[in-house]
């Protein structure tokens, strides 16, 4: 499996589209994003050919859309977009070559981020999106939120967003960070004593189902179901009592608290046991006792 399989999906398939996928516009979007002030138009005619010419043009109309750049040629780029801006800006020329340099192109990057005060984005960037990331992944740790924040964040200071896949290694690495900051975090405050306690009930069926029905009302008042229950009690309280003495200094907040309580209710006991990061079972553990009891 290559790198690229490997890599964590941050972006539903229509986010994805809709941040680095190439516009789709209709007629009325066309005369809207296509509507070049006189700057701009300055601009798109200073260029040498009818082909460079017509590249920028569009190109300032998709920044206007999506703040972002893309290569386009005639295979990938919708043609109204293209009959739209000769019929309305080149009327009678003829566009029989639709392929610019790599000079060209990072010539109009340079000059449309002028234009609209963006910067383009550059790895100088990633120390600051990195610190960004770790305060983001203390609120929520979901991949997704991470990125809609992230992408928020470059939006807001005026940045080019990087490639998806630079958005993906990002996400990834603080939430590597994380997990790594809570192993250490539990390995330095559980106690002999509280392991000994969390991996009774790991090897405990019945325990574990009571665990996982910690909420639901016994079925009947029978004598069994009773001791079923108060035995069930006896356990969650001790249990309850290591949450309440380790989470509070793990640092998290009450939704990723939700979080991991909601992946122990998620895994089968047979799965949380078997995971290489016994800490990472521990913390599902805890923060589900916390949650529901």
């Amino acid at each position: 499996m290559n790198k690229k399989n490997k890599r964590l999906s941050i972006l539903s398939h229509l986010e994805e589209f809709a941040f680095y996928g190439l516009p789709d516009f209709d007629q009325a979007q066309r005369h809207k994003y296509f509507k070049f002030e006189p700057e701009e138009w300055k601009m798109i005619e200073g260029r040498s050919s009818l082909c460079n010419k017509v590249y920028y043009a569009i190109q300032i109309g998709y920044f206007k859309a999506k703040n972002t750049f893309f290569k386009f040629s005639l295979h990938n780029i919708p043609q109204y977009d293209i009959n739209f801006i000769l019929t309305r800006y080149f009327q009678g020329q003829d566009l029989s070559v639709f392929s610019i340099t790599k000079h060209e192109y990072y010539f109009q990057q340079q000059e449309i981020c002028q234009l609209f005060d963006y910067r383009l984005w550059s790895n100088n960037f990633l120390p600051e999106l990195n610190d960004h990331a770790k305060m983001l992944v203390r609120r929520d740790i979901s991949p997704n939120f991470l990125a809609n924040e992230l992408l928020s964040f470059l939006r807001n200071k005026k940045i080019v967003r990087p490639r998806y896949t630079v958005l993906q290694d990002i996400v990834s690495d603080v939430l590597s960070q994380e997990r790594n900051r809570l192993k250490l975090q539990l390995e330095n405050r559980l106690t002999k004593s509280h392991r000994k306690n969390l991996d009774q009930l790991l090897e405990n069926e019945n325990t574990l189902s009571a665990l996982a029905s910690i909420k639901q009302d016994a079925k009947n008042f029978g004598l069994s179901m009773m001791a079923l229950e108060c035995r069930k009690h006896h356990v969650l309280k001790q249990l309850y009592q290591i949450s309440k003495t380790v989470v509070p200094h793990l640092n998290l907040s009450q939704q990723n608290i939700s979080h991991y309580a909601s992946l122990a209710n998620h895994y089968s006991i047979y799965e949380l046991d078997r995971f290489n990061n016994k800490e990472q079972t521990y913390l599902y553990l805890l923060c589900y006792v916390l949650k529901r009891y």
